[in-house]
């Protein structure tokens, strides 16, 4: 049995401690800490109802999730750009 627990409880490579939304909730950013403290983000593109779709691969690495959060809300995909 404890193979069992060691197959199902594997820890996550990151954690999201937070995701931004424009103000019209049509894009947005999600950002990840990986384990080794550096933080990222990916955009985010609304598809309908609750569900987001990731665009492209992460952007990053950044010092801070803060650093991270700066990044996102002033990339030209979150202020409405391509």
């Amino acid at each position: 049995m404890a193979w069992w627990h060691k197959l199902f409880s594997r820890k996550p490579d990151y954690l999201v401690p937070f995701t931004l939304y424009t103000k019209e909730a049509t894009r947005g950013a999600e950002v990840r800490v990986r384990r080794d403290g550096k933080a990222y983000y990916i955009a985010l593109e609304h598809v309908g109802g609750t569900a987001w779709k990731p665009l492209g691969d992460e952007v990053g690495p950044y010092a801070s999730e803060e650093e991270a959060e700066i990044a996102a809300v002033n990339s030209s995909w979150f202020l409405g750009g391509k």
